[in-house]
């Protein structure tokens, strides 16, 4: 671990950059919900479509950075963590949160819509944002396996091998043949895209290879040259990002959002890049004694912003009736994620100091 990466709490050792990756993604979570408003029906030739674009493209990262955090905590062998504290405590307080805010927001869901038919739907499908937790929760169930695997660093190192190859280059090539209509290495590489899915192989697909990314990207050492590699990497995966969503969307004339996926190389190399300048590069700039009960709190309450941000968004919508081309988006998404957030902060605060809710719901 690098220098000032750890400051002590109660007694017990906090990884610092963690809390700030944490705090990050929380705020970029809120600047990604609303630069995608009105990002299907604006024109892709417009102005306001572009900038939309740009902020959409460079908060990327903040699902598998959200992944990676957990890995990097759930992963490390050092630290004990039985199956049933990992139950009792962990899932079960994520599955209480998800139930709580899946029926607040499909009552309120039902009210707008003002029948019961509307609360039972949007109770089934989950508010938009809370696919997450049931995902945190598919991956937690696996934590007993993938702890056998980061047991062993060259297990470790095979398994993220694997994924890079089948989670992300094989997926990604067919999609760029596909959208460049380079039929014959399209039907190629289709065929042997079948072969792959007969295989039924899927433990190194989905968010288990950001899981694994994240303890192993928290526990190797790199060197100032590779550091620097892996951000130029990342730049190049912000520009990519930005310039091929722009491009494909205006040759196909509608929003074209693939390279949005969390599963593109693309999204993958902003993730990798942003993780990596956290852990190294963050502790430095920031100093720990100055910052250290803001940066704790804003991360303990952090949970609480991203249950409750959909709400205040909502709210600012169809109450206040603004949106993010209320004014120049330049300014309107900067202005009102910093508002919403702010907002979801306090209210986070608030439910933090009330007892049960504060342990279970948020």
């Amino acid at each position: 671990m690098t220098m000032n990466s750890k400051i002590i709490v109660n007694d017990k050792q906090r990884v610092i950059y963690l809390d700030y990756l944490r705090i990050a993604a929380t705020f970029c979570v809120v600047v990604l919900h609303i630069s995608g408003q009105n990002w299907y029906t604006t024109s892709v030739n417009s102005f306001e479509w572009n900038v939309l674009n740009f902020y959409d493209s460079i908060v990327r990262w903040v699902v598998p950075i959200f992944v990676m955090i957990s890995g990097a905590l759930f992963l490390d062998n050092e630290k004990e963590l039985s199956v049933n504290k990992l139950f009792s405590k962990n899932i079960f307080r994520i599955t209480t949160a998800l139930i709580f805010w899946s029926s607040f927001y499909a009552l309120d869901e039902g009210i707008q819509g003002a029948n019961f038919s509307s609360f039972f739907i949007s109770l089934l499908e989950v508010n938009y944002h809370l696919w997450f937790l049931i995902m945190l929760i598919g991956l937690y169930i696996t934590v007993p396996i993938f702890r056998k695997i980061t047991e062993s660093s060259q297990l470790t190192k095979y398994f993220l091998i694997v994924s890079l190859i089948f989670t992300f280059l094989i997926p990604n090539l067919l999609n760029l043949l596909s959208l460049l209509e380079i039929s014959v290495a399209g039907k190629a590489f289709e065929a042997i895209q079948v072969s792959f899915s007969e295989m039924n192989f899927h433990l190194t697909l989905g968010y288990t290879s950001y899981f694994v990314l994240g303890y192993f990207l928290s526990k190797v050492d790199l060197n100032r040259k590779l550091r620097i590699v892996i951000y130029i990497f990342g730049i190049i995966g912000f520009i990519t990002t930005i310039l091929l969503t722009a491009g494909f969307s205006s040759k196909m004339q509608i929003a074209y959002g693939e390279f949005y996926s969390n599963f593109s190389l693309n999204v993958l190399l902003e993730s990798i890049s942003i993780f990596v300048f956290a852990r190294y590069e963050l502790t430095k700039i920031f100093s720990l004694v100055k910052y250290k009960n803001v940066v704790l709190k804003t991360s303990k309450y952090s949970f609480g912003i991203f249950l409750v941000h959909a709400l205040v968004i909502e709210i600012m919508i169809i109450i206040l009736g603004i949106n993010n081309l209320s004014f120049n988006p330049i300014f309107s998404i900067p202005v009102l994620s910093l508002a919403v957030f702010l907002v979801s902060y306090i209210i986070s605060a608030i439910l933090n100091r009330i007892p049960i809710i504060n342990k279970y719901i948020v």
